[in-house]
């Protein structure tokens, strides 16, 4: 239970974060749906952001599946790249 409290003030911080940009986006007359999809560093995303798309932007199992199996590649190499660059002074 604990951790579904942490997952929620995470995506509070994102919507305050990220709420002028959405404002923004809506007021050009676009449409907005507010979604987040946390990945771990270790490439382990959160399972409620794989029903959401199913259910938010109405993605098939298998379109969700593929598409949760990328942005978990990218956050490995993305962690990857930044444990790379941890002792390098210059970033």
């Amino acid at each position: 239970m604990r951790e579904r409290e942490k997952e929620r003030e995470r995506r509070q911080r994102k919507e305050v974060k990220y709420h002028e940009l959405v404002s923004r986006i809506k007021g050009s007359g676009y449409a907005t749906t507010f979604l987040t999809i946390e990945v771990g560093s270790r490439g382990l995303p959160n399972i409620s952001g794989s029903s959401q798309l199913r259910q938010i932007v109405g993605l098939s199992k298998t379109v969700t599946k593929s598409l949760m199996r990328e942005t978990t590649r990218l956050a490995i190499i993305g962690s990857y790249k930044i444990w790379c660059s941890r002792n390098n002074i210059n970033i």
